[in-house]
């Protein structure tokens, strides 16, 4: 009993939270190689206003996921998943770059880069001296414990793993997992 208090110390229901801030305007997708386009089309296909950074360090990369985010707004188009204006506004707005830091004044940064922790962690202190106190950073592993991917950050409150499953633009479950860095407010 003790250690079920200590992980549910208070049931809640989500839906009556009130969130303290807004959605995301700017929305920055670090890795543009296996997930990260998709985590993008499934952002944008919801959120069509917000401009999109899919970042990489390949310029390939990014050419295949302009590539395959066309792809699959085409692929909805011809299915009547999406009416040509929608698939419009859901390519608009998104930069696909080499260029950390255009990513400066993003809401939410979301890591989705090869599983290697000490690459994670320059990749989280190269962001975190880039955007503001305020911007959300998420890593999107699915296998690499929290507290050793955010170990080095100076804020490591505003961290969290946010795993999309693949695929991530079809799926719609997102799975957020609280840390031992930072237990957050709803505990």
């Amino acid at each position: 009993m003790d250690i079920e208090k200590r992980l549910y110390p208070k049931s809640y229901n989500p839906l009556f939270l009130k969130p303290d801030r807004s959605l995301p305007g700017e929305v920055a997708i670090i890795g543009a190689g296996t997930i990260g386009p998709d985590i993008g089309y499934y952002l944008k296909s919801a959120l069509p206003d917000i401009t999109l950074y899919l970042v990489d360090v390949v310029e390939d990369a990014l050419k295949n996921a302009e590539k395959r985010l066309a792809g699959y707004a085409q692929k909805a188009i011809d299915r009547k998943k999406m009416k040509e204006d929608k698939a419009r506004a859901v390519l608009e707005n998104i930069v696909y770059t080499m260029n950390y830091e255009e990513i400066k004044n993003c809401d939410l940064v979301i890591e989705a880069a090869t599983e290697n922790i000490p690459l994670k962690q320059k990749i989280f202190e190269n962001i975190e001296n880039i955007v503001s106190e305020n911007t959300i950073i998420t890593s999107n592993t699915s296998s690499i414990p929290a507290d050793r991917i955010f170990a080095k950050m100076k804020r490591p409150e505003r961290t969290t793993i946010t795993h999309f499953f693949a695929p991530a633009w079809r799926s719609l479950p997102v799975e957020v997992i609280c840390h031992l860095l930072y237990a957050g407010p709803h505990l």
